[in-house]
């Protein structure tokens, strides 16, 4: 028989070698099997034995695949991607059906987990392996899929710690992954259990510790009162990243949450306030001082201390005295000290300079009026005003001080830039460039870790 007619009658022989090195690689790495449900051991070999299968497959690869992955668990999904990712073995029509079953895997598992059609064990299998299928691919359309996946069975008694990981990992991924996901929270959320939803609103915070994630996040203070302590809590975590000024709508609503009848609310709206440094909010914390929980009472004393960078602790007396003191201040000796600083001498300036450094009750109109002094012409102003507004610690100073590290004088540049990294806390190089491209650019991603300020959830 010649060599070209044993071809034809083998037309599928690299199919086959290739499933046979494959069933010899699992007779060497395939691990024990274990018991139905147990996600204990992930190996190379059955995602192999997985890929094997889809190509032996003859026009149901789609089926293969699904009952596969199920049946491998979730912690097996990134693995079995992985390599499918070299394309070993797979022809361009069985690549297609492949990557066409993992598109629609995770919606077909949310819908038969909506219809009751499954309960118990494999039910939450089968939703735990599509959650894992949309953190590794999903994209902006496929959120609401996550949460109705991670939504609680009618037979379920707890919600199961296992999904709450599963839909804050996919959440999570999605909204690092396709930024078109952000305009999405919103929507998704009414329909979310509470425990869902609170998972979402982790993922946001840790996916997305930028001012359009915080946008989204303001926008859901006092929308769902069972997560107002999350909300805030994730608020307070992304403002150090931001960084100010913030939103006069955003601080309005957390001013909001101060009245609560909820301490634990108060009390995460007077952390939210601190650690944005609100000094329109003094007045109200000051009050706080006296309220019936400790704990509003030490975060209260906590906050003023960091907008005002007083100690004067739990005294509301204090407070209330050192607050007539700049309010009288401001109404009587502020307006000529501002004056002289814009239109004065240079010796009259930076006189006037040093009286202002250190009042932060009205840092940011303190700051406002020092950095239009930012063009005078001599250099020993400027840099007494760079370190006022230093001192001042306003985020309004931020853009004026980048414009001085182009200034023709380097002591000036050396104090422009000085006073920016004690503002904002960023080490960064002394280049206008670098620290516009900062300021303007969206945050990384941050870990995620709680920050509630109580236990939310009773998870099994």
């Amino acid at each position: 028989m010649d060599s070209s007619h044993s071809r034809r009658l083998r037309p599928g022989l690299p199919a086959l070698r290739w499933v046979g090195a494959v069933a010899f690689a699992l007779a060497v790495w395939a691990p024990p099997a274990w018991p139905q449900g147990r996600d204990t051991h992930t190996s190379p070999g059955r995602s192999l034995g997985l890929l094997a299968s889809v190509v032996a497959a003859q026009g149901d690869e789609g089926d293969v695949l699904t009952r596969g992955l199920v049946d491998l668990g979730p912690a097996e999904v990134a693995p079995f991607l992985r390599i499918l990712g070299t394309g070993e073995g797979l022809s361009r029509s069985k690549r297609a059906a492949v990557v066409a079953t993992l598109d629609r895997l995770p919606a077909e598992l949310a819908a038969r987990h909506a219809s009751d059609e499954f309960t118990g064990s494999v039910e939450r299998r089968e939703r735990l392996v599509g959650l894992a299928l949309l953190a590794e691919r999903g994209r902006a359309r496929d959120l609401v899929t996550a949460v109705r996946l991670a939504q609680p069975a009618p037979a379920d008694e707890r919600y199961h710690r296992d999904l709450a990981r599963a839909v804050e990992a996919a959440a999570r991924a999605v909204l690092i992954r396709d930024t078109r996901a952000l305009a999405r929270v919103r929507s998704v959320l009414p329909e979310a259990h509470p425990f869902v939803r609170e998972r979402v609103v982790r993922a946001l915070g840790a996916a997305r510790a930028d001012a359009r994630g915080l946008a989204v996040l303001g926008d859901l203070v006092g929308r769902y009162p069972s997560l107002e302590v999350c909300v805030l809590s994730e608020i307070a975590a992304i403002t150090a990243a931001v960084g100010g000024p913030f939103e006069w709508s955003l601080l309005h609503r957390v001013r909001t949450d101060l009245d609560s009848p909820d301490a634990a609310v108060r009390r995460a709206a007077v952390n939210c306030l601190g650690r944005m440094e609100d000094h329109e909010s003094v007045t109200t914390l000051v009050e706080l001082l006296s309220d019936e929980s400790q704990g509003v009472v030490e975060c209260a004393a906590w906050a003023l201390e960091r907008i005002t960078r007083k100690s004067f602790g739990a005294d509301g007396e204090r407070w209330r005295v050192w607050m007539k003191d700049e309010a009288r201040w401001w109404r009587g000796d502020a307006p000529e000290l501002l004056r002289q600083i814009e239109h004065g001498s240079a010796t009259e300036a930076v006189a006037a300079l040093a009286r202002i450094a250190g009042r932060r009750l009205y840092r940011d109109e303190l700051a406002t009026a020092v950095a239009a002094s930012l063009g005078r012409a001599e250099s020993s102003v400027l840099r007494v005003a760079c370190s006022t507004l230093q001192g001042l610690g306003s985020p309004r100073a931020v853009e004026p001080l980048i414009e001085l590290l182009d200034h023709a004088d380097p002591d000036v540049r050396v104090c422009a830039h000085r006073a920016l990294a004690g503002i904002t806390g960023r080490v960064l190089p002394p280049d206008s460039s670098v620290w516009r491209h900062s300021t303007s650019a969206p945050s990384t991603p941050r870990a995620i870790v709680s920050r509630s300020a109580a236990p939310t959830a009773d998870e099994d």
